[in-house]
């Protein structure tokens, strides 16, 4: 009960931290983007007006030495050309204008923009956007005989200081899931990890075991309890060392007692939050490249037989085969040397992975290292995983799973963020190397923090545990589930959000910042709705019918974006997918997880399925891309999907019939 009280307790703190930071964050975003845009705009305000300036001066200096010659102002030929060039070439000015001193007007070249997102508001005179104007006379000797008006256009300063403002926007959704992950592994380390290895000596205890004492750490009070309960176990290991071996034997057989021979051991306590901050850090740096991917590998070097849509591909290609590989042995790998040496191990050899794709620059060598990355990341992942499994075991806390997941997403997420703007900003290859950074530290992190009991190696698996699901027949229950659900969704995810849209913006004339503020709406919603649809799953709803929701959400997206000439149709059509997936994910481990029970390795097969169905649905997708286009390659995964749950639904249906025969 004490242990329910604790985990109800964390779960409140948690949700309490998470609002208050994003109020915090909210308003810190609002305020301070604000102020930088006003600080940007008043920095180049200057810089802009004496540019727009010596553009007028230019065009007047042009056309006073062609009058200067005895042409007449308004017999000018060529003179709309010449602005027209003038103007292409310089996007800070609005309007350039030839007015002779009459007031006729020569020639005039307007730039047609939208209203200004600042105009005549409060916030604009603050920000100041404002248009900058300057008349410059032209002389014929002493004689005015015209004028050459230059406005200055404020659109090209607002569209730079918009993408300021969403830069620092964005990179706070980044700021406030790391702060929430720093939080709660300070709360972790403060409060619960202290207050449950009192619960659990005081469990041992309670059932007159005395083998362990633990850290006293902690506030002052929960010190205090620590030194207590390790004083009462050292004093009774030390009293019963004393007595005889027949005296021990007897009192032990008569309290049903466990006292340690000599100094009871220091207990190592496991919690989830050991591997939380852990795992996140690790997922940012691996996933740094999400947002660009395909455009790096499109613009490198590469055979000139390998078509341009098989070139974008071609690293995505081979992280999903290393992963459907390394899934075959990473649980007994994790399960022989333990979570937190693979943990290490693991993110090291990611770090050089790293390294070796942010120096090369052809596209073979990218696919290498990005197939390098996946090999490791895989085990790395699953041992956290493990980790979390094992320490959720050890304390009695539950939602392990649902914390991975949430991890994981949470993590692509701010990676595709921070990578897509400092790629933006300073290259892809210093964003690369950012990522390969942080995954430095969260080796370091791992290291450190995963030292509990779950971080060491497990006991051996018998080989028929594993094999059982072969004599079995574990597949054809889960088939529906697998073929018409699991797969497509992955392969949706693959070609959709991986590879078509970073490709879409890019060539619509997007940047990677751009691309990253898309790719991010959709693990928003795995990030926001996954949690809700765990609970969902766990009530009265059944897990089938979210699944089919979520699925025809899924396919409906697809669908909707087909319609590629519509950014904002393209930008719905992500964050409606990722909503589907969000509903799709939490009720169908559930589903898994049900059938694995009668049927072991039922996951194993699900996960290496998933990889290998995603791995074959994206290179066929770049094939079509090649032949078809884009269009047509959405479409295709729509159906696919739209047939998936069709199927899934009828499968589900006629089970539900059978049942309800059996009953009677």
């Amino acid at each position: 009960m004490s242990q329910v009280k604790s985990d109800m307790h964390r779960g409140k703190l948690r949700l309490q931290l998470i609002g208050m930071l994003t109020a915090v964050m909210a308003l810190s975003v609002l305020g301070l983007g604000i102020a930088i845009v006003a600080a940007f705009d008043r920095a180049i305000a200057p810089e802009l007006e004496n540019r727009t300036r010596l553009i007028g001066s230019i065009v007047r200096a042009e056309i006073q030495r062609v009058t200067q010659l005895g042409i007449p102002l308004q017999s000018l030929g060529g003179l709309d050309a010449y602005l027209q060039d003038s103007f292409g070439e310089f996007a800070e000015v609005k309007r350039i204008a030839v007015i002779t001193a009459n007031g006729s007007v020569v020639a005039e070249i307007t730039r047609e923009d939208t209203e200004l997102l600042f105009a005549d508001s409060a916030l604009g005179m603050f920000v100041g956007v404002s248009r900058s104007e300057f008349s410059l006379p032209v002389l014929v000797g002493n004689n005015l005989v015209g004028e050459v008006i230059v406005v200055g256009n404020p659109r090209f300063a607002e569209t730079r200081l918009k993408d300021v403002f969403l830069d620092v926007a964005v990179l706070a959704i980044v700021a406030l899931l790391l702060g929430v992950e720093l939080a709660l592994a300070l709360a972790a380390r403060s409060v619960w990890k202290p207050l449950g290895r009192i619960h659990h000596l005081l469990g041992e205890q309670g059932q007159s075991r005395f083998l362990h004492t633990i850290v006293a750490k902690g506030s002052a009070k929960l010190g205090r309890i620590a030194d207590r309960l390790n004083d009462q176990a050292e004093d009774i290991t030390a009293r019963f060392s004393q007595l005889s071996e027949k005296a021990q034997h007897g009192i032990a057989a008569r309290l049903d007692a466990h006292v340690a021979a000599g100094a009871p051991d220091r207990l190592r306590y496991s919690d989830i939050y050991d591997m939380r901050l852990v795992l996140f850090v690790f997922v940012i740096g691996t996933e740094i490249t999400a947002s660009f991917l395909p455009v790096f590998a499109r613009d490198v070097v590469r055979p000139d037989w390998v078509r341009l849509e098989i070139a974008s591909a071609a690293p995505l290609i081979a992280y999903l085969t290393s992963i459907a590989l390394v899934s075959l042995f990473a649980g007994s790998f994790v399960q022989k040397f333990g979570p937190r040496r693979v943990f290490f191990v693991s993110a090291v050899a990611v770090v050089a992975a790293l390294i070796g794709l942010g120096l090369s620059d052809s596209l073979l060598e990218i696919t290498i290292w990005r197939g390098a990355i996946a090999a490791f990341f895989g085990p790395a992942s699953l041992a956290c995983l493990r980790y979390s499994v094992s320490a959720e075991k050890s304390s009695g806390g539950a939602g392990s799973t649902g914390t991975y997941f949430t991890i994981i997403f949470g993590g692509v997420l701010s990676g595709s963020i921070l990578g897509g703007v400092i790629a933006s900003r300073f290259g892809f290859e210093n964003a690369i190397f950012t990522g390969a950074g942080l995954a430095a530290v969260s080796a370091s992190l791992g290291l450190l923090m995963m030292n509990g009991r779950a971080g060491d190696p497990g006991p051996k698996i018998r080989k028929n545990s594993v094999e059982s699901s072969r004599a079995t027949g574990a597949l054809p229950p889960g088939m529906s589930l697998l073929v018409g659900i699991s797969i497509p969704a992955n392969i949706a995810t693959a070609i959709f959000i991986w590879y078509l849209t970073p490709l879409i913006i890019i060539d619509a004339g997007g940047n990677v910042a751009d691309v990253a503020r898309v790719v991010m709406l959709y693990y928003l919603a795995a990030v926001f709705v996954g949690p809700l649809a765990g609970i969902l799953s766990d009530t009265r709803i059944s897990p089938a019918v979210l699944i089919t929701v979520g699925g025809g959400t899924a396919a409906a997206a697809l669908l909707l974006a087909y319609q590629l000439e519509s950014f904002w149709i393209h930008l719905f059509s992500v964050a409606v997918l990722g909503i589907g997936h969000a509903l799709i994910r939490a009720p169908q481990l559930k589903m898994v997880l049900n059938m694995s029970q009668a049927r072991p390795g039922l996951q194993r097969i699900f996960s290496v399925s998933d990889r290998v169905g995603a791995l074959i649905g994206l290179g066929a997708g770049a094939i079509l891309h090649a032949v078809a286009g884009s269009g047509a390659l959405i479409v295709a995964v729509g159906i696919l999907v739209s047939i998936g749950v069709v199927g899934f639904a009828l499968s589900q249906m006629a089970a539900l019939v059978r049942e309800k025969g059996g009953a009677r």
